[in-house]
């Protein structure tokens, strides 16, 4: 409560600190992963990805076949319990290397096109550090953005792009994990609000270079996660083989005795 209060009173009287002490979870240890693990939870991805993981209990139940005359209940549950949780884990590493932030909701895309109209974008990253962290400041759960690059690549695609193409459709999400979406520029003020947030952005001399600098990944995702995905994918792979061939063999009569003694 403190901290959602402190947090609101700093947003309600505008106060942001100096340059140098702006703190992003890009800045923090281990921040990459904290980032991740918040929004995940909060944007409700993690109910999408139990969703897919439970087909994937079909694989422990080839054990429960094979042994379930020597296993209790709570064997049972614990095994599928696992292995659900292992799943989840796999889609969580996996949904980490493609995650981009789209449809901000109402608040954060406004706050966002304040600063972003109001800025002095020819301090780079300095100042799309500090939309960031003011933005970052509506939210005391999670943090919408890991770092100003980050929130600088979200407005480009989310709202300089539609602009360009002259359709403003500029769409917002009503709430985290909700998939509601409305449109920004049916409101007149809003729609004049990113008129003035786009051509401040594109009176930036350095347009044409950020816009170079975005190739690749919105937050590169560490080789080590990558690494532990790979082989969690692996040895999900080498439990399948071990399974189908339990399973051949299970039809074995002598083998199906020996394994009910």
């Amino acid at each position: 409560m403190r901290v959602s209060s402190a947090k609101e009173d700093l947003e309600k009287y505008g106060y942001v600190r100096d340059d140098d002490t702006f703190e992003l979870p890009e800045d923090r240890p281990r921040g990459k992963m904290v980032y991740f693990a918040g929004v995940w939870i909060v944007t409700l991805e993690w109910v999408i990805h139990g969703g897919f993981s439970f087909p994937f209990l079909l694989l422990p139940s080839l054990w429960l076949i094979f042994f379930y005359e020597k296993m209790s209940i709570i064997d049972m549950v614990l095994i599928m319990l696992v292995h659900e949780l292992y799943f989840m884990l796999i889609g969580f590493l996996t949904w980490t290397t493609t995650y981009e932030l789209s449809y901000m909701c109402e608040d954060i895309l406004k706050k966002v096109l304040e600063g972003v109209a109001d800025a002095d974008l020819s301090d780079g990253d300095v100042a799309w550090r500090k939309i960031a962290y003011k933005a970052n400041l509506l939210r005391s759960r999670y943090e919408p953005f890991y770092s100003g690059s980050q929130c600088r690549r979200v407005f480009v695609r989310e709202v300089v792009k539609p602009v360009e193409a002259n359709s403003y459709k500029i769409c917002y999400r009503h709430k985290e994990g909700r998939q509601g979406y409305g449109d920004f520029c049916v409101d007149k003020s809003n729609k004049i609000l990113v008129q003035r947030a786009v051509n401040n952005y594109n009176k930036n001399p350095r347009v044409s270079e950020t816009h170079a600098e975005d190739n690749g990944a919105e937050i590169p995702t560490p080789s080590s996660v990558l690494t532990v995905r790979n082989l969690l994918c692996f040895f999900a792979v080498i439990e399948v083989i071990v399974q189908m061939i339990c399973v051949g063999l299970w039809y074995d009569p002598e083998i199906r005795r020996k394994a009910h003694q």
